[in-house]
């Protein structure tokens, strides 16, 4: 099913949202930055009242980092929904990653060791392909670089092989030893930060591509995808966002937030 525009949303039905969950990388960033005007549209969103919380596949040591110092946010759901990097204000120590489910291994091996040798696998498959740089400050999962030739049935399979979860998205190829994902990871997300609310429906949520499949869910009645989302409908199965913005990246992100404002006033 192709998404809907968003002018077709309506103000009524928006203005239910209570909280706004993003992906970030190809959702908020704009040529791979968070620009000056994305953040102030955070701020916006928590002026009209929303809490607002991240959800990525990046490593918990780039949601610490974003959680210390980026305004108007609860907090980062990291490693797609193993972690979470509450927020802190300006002289509080620095955040703290919480891990949201304990990773499985299987026996008598320690999920770590799973994770490094199912990724030293994927290495010797595809010698072009490269580890993510950030694999070194990630808790319960190890990434490739998406590239040219890397196929992510055969990622899949390697993880399988180690009782590992797969995911791709616009950057990494992800080996997780997590059962969560950004749907499940962002609920118990927002039971921590004391933001749960009444349903799923008073969520919205915002991404980009296939990794994003689980913010898309149908509990999620206000989902939205950035109009980089269309390249992307096949490998959604069927989960596609019920909304699209016209615009792609930070700019699709400042779309949906002027409309989400705008329903907030009236």
């Amino acid at each position: 099913m192709t998404p809907r525009p968003l002018s077709s949303l309506s103000p009524a039905h928006l203005a239910q949202a209570r909280v706004l969950a993003a992906d970030i990388d190809g959702t908020l960033t704009t040529q791979g930055r968070i620009e000056a005007a994305t953040v102030a549209d955070l701020c916006r969103l928590r002026s009209a009242g929303l809490a607002v919380v991240l959800v990525t596949g990046r490593s918990a040591g780039w949601a610490a980092a974003l959680a210390a110092y980026l305004p108007c946010i609860q907090g980062v759901v990291a490693e797609n929904g193993a972690v979470l990097v509450p927020a802190v204000g300006p002289g509080q120590p620095e955040p703290s990653p919480l891990l949201l489910d304990e990773p499985g291994a299987r026996p008598g091996q320690a999920p770590l060791e799973v994770l490094d040798r199912a990724l030293a696998e994927v290495l010797a498959r595809y010698p072009a392909a490269r580890p993510g740089a950030d694999n070194f400050c990630r808790l319960s999962d190890r990434t490739v670089e998406v590239g040219p030739g890397i196929s992510p049935a055969g990622v899949r399979e390697v993880a399988a092989r180690h009782g590992l979860a797969h995911t791709h998205s616009t950057v990494h190829h992800h080996l997780s030893a997590s059962h969560l994902d950004k749907r499940s990871g962002l609920l118990r997300a927002l039971a921590r930060l004391a933001l749960a609310p009444p349903e799923e429906r008073a969520v919205l949520t915002v991404g980009d591509s296939a990794n994003d499949r689980p913010l898309f869910a149908p509990a999620f009645a206000l989902s939205v995808g950035v109009s980089g989302v269309l390249a992307h409908l096949e490998a959604l199965e069927g989960a596609e966002p019920s909304y699209v913005t016209a615009a792609d990246g930070g700019a699709g992100f400042s779309e949906l937030v002027d409309r989400v404002v705008g329903a907030r006033r009236s």
